[in-house]
């Protein structure tokens, strides 16, 4: 492990270690939270095999369980739910694992079953522990997606004015409610304490007793909601990517140190000593408030026909400013490692002046938009956020290099969904918990893990240098960590499990 990251990680255990560090605020205390009644459902089962690469089959099982939309409401409409069972050993397994996927947009496991290599990677590592079931997430894929259809493609006037950009979006997700009330959509059913309580159903009709999570980014925020309302059914959980309650939105300035971490590896595998691009990026931000930067495209073929005549073509003059190159497409490129060296040489091209390619991407976004699915928005803007950390978040200098927060006007478009900030404090549990964080993690930052370990009791926490938004995946690059992790599922030992990774750089 680098110098470097060991002092940046043992800082983050230093600073975890005070008991206030992340605490839950100390204000008036919020309504009570309500756990949804497990309601009556039904199960169906159909048995399928795949052939693994050495030839031999795997037997499994995909379910679809149908329950209520709203568990509270009587005669609520029917929802049914895919999942997928793998069988675990015959004697000695752990508790069954129910393996929490991210998001929200997890259109489940599906057709992945059968790719290739995707059951060795994915399944037998686990299911030498215990039962594996892999939930779907309601609203989308088979479990019972909710869709709207994409706004009309924007006149080259629109699209380089914001404010039409902006009043084109909020039409479209108002009408993208309308239209889901109009058929019938019960949308408040469609929310994490709901979501959680389809794992607890699908581990009762299944006949489990007790159950241990497996649970990654928004999964894990869902998990955690079910350990809140239902802890007597989980004896154990591991979180991958934390996503508390209250980190629907996350901080630009955690999202910023991780890609400020990504280029330092970056530099540090070429051996190069010049100025960091990402700075380089910062201070073009910095100086185009005070004169913004021009750029001349010219448009022709497929992609642009609602602007350019076929056959010809247009020259556009953008201005770009900080709102611009904040938006630039590249900046969202950076969940996972094998993309890094794409989004590296982005940001160099950026750095050095070289901005059509962003520039004409970020037209063409202009002029298509595309809105988050009505499953999306009222799940995140049912998660929604605390008043402190709303202000937080808006006083975030790193706004202004990584750019502003969309959602929160996608949510206050959508509205009537926020489950109250009863959701999202005063979480605390006792239950066994494994947390696994990478410190180059965008989506999640590694902060969301340090406020939230006073919240875990009984914790063992493995930081990840280098580890991406797939951190627990990325670990199992480490000899000997798949084994140590079987120990962990299979009979809750953690005895084995180091607190510090080190896994290989994409560069």
């Amino acid at each position: 492990m680098k110098p470097k990251r060991l002092l940046f990680l043992v800082g983050l255990l230093f600073a975890a270690s005070f008991p206030g560090c992340g605490a839950p605020s100390e204000s008036a205390a919020p309504e009570p939270f309500r756990a949804p009644p497990i309601a009556e459902r039904s199960l169906e089962l159909t048995e399928h095999t795949v052939t693994l690469t050495d030839g031999s089959e795997l037997r499994y099982e995909r379910g679809i369980l149908t329950v209520p939309t709203r568990r509270h409401v009587p005669n609520s409409t029917p929802i049914s739910l895919e999942f997928f069972r793998f069988f675990g050993p015959e004697e000695g397994a752990g508790p069954p694992i129910l393996r929490m996927m991210g998001g929200p947009g997890w259109t489940g496991a599906g057709d992945r079953v059968q790719r290739q290599g995707w059951a060795e990677f994915y399944v037998l590592p686990l299911i030498a522990a215990a039962d594996l079931v892999i939930m779907g997430q309601r609203g989308f894929g088979v479990s019972g997606a909710l869709e709207c259809p994409d706004p009309e493609p924007l006149s080259l006037e629109q699209a380089l004015s914001a404010a039409a950009r902006d009043a084109a979006r909020q039409q479209a997700i108002e009408a993208c409610r309308a239209q889901q009330e109009a058929a019938g959509v019960e949308l408040e059913g469609y929310s994490v304490p709901e979501m959680a309580a389809d794992t607890v159903e699908v581990a009762r009709a299944l006949g489990y007793e007790r159950i241990q999570l497996l649970a990654s980014s928004f999964g894990s925020h869902v998990g955690m909601a079910l350990m809140r309302m239902y802890p007597d059914i989980v004896e154990r959980a591991t979180f991958n990517a934390l996503e508390g309650p209250d980190h629907t939105f996350d901080l630009r300035s955690g999202q910023w140190a991780a890609m400020e971490r990504i280029v330092s590896t970056a530099e540090l595998k070429a051996g190069r000593s010049e100025q960091n691009p990402l700075r380089t990026f910062r201070e073009m931000v910095e100086r185009s408030r005070e004169e913004p930067i021009r750029l001349e495209l010219e448009l022709s073929g497929e992609g642009w026909e609602e602007i350019v005549e076929p056959g010809e073509s247009r020259k556009v003059t953008l201005e770009l400013g900080p709102a611009e190159l904040t938006s630039l497409p590249f900046l969202r490129s950076t969940s996972f490692s094998f993309r890094w060296p794409r989004w590296y040489a982005a940001l160099e091209d950026v750095a050095d002046g070289r901005l059509e390619g962003e520039a004409e991407e970020l037209l063409w976004r202009w002029v298509h938009p595309r809105l988050v699915g009505p499953a999306e928005l009222q799940l995140d803007c049912g998660s929604g956020i605390t008043a402190g950390r709303r202000a937080k978040l808006l006083a975030d200098p790193a706004i202004d290099w990584v750019g502003s927060h969309d959602m929160l006007d996608d949510c206050a478009w959508w509205g009537n969904a926020d489950l109250g900030d009863g959701f999202r404090s005063d979480f605390r549990t006792d239950i066994p918990v494994l947390l696994i964080h990478g410190d180059h993690d965008t989506s999640t930052p590694i902060s969301n893990a340090v406020e939230l370990l006073p919240s875990f009791t009984d914790r063992h926490v493995i930081w990840v240098a280098g580890g991406s938004h797939g951190a627990l995946v990325e670990a199992f690059e480490e000899p000997g960590f798949d084994r140590r992790l079987q120990r962990w599922l299979q009979a809750g030992d953690r005895s084995e499990l180091p607190d510090l990774l080190s896994v290989a750089s994409p560069f």
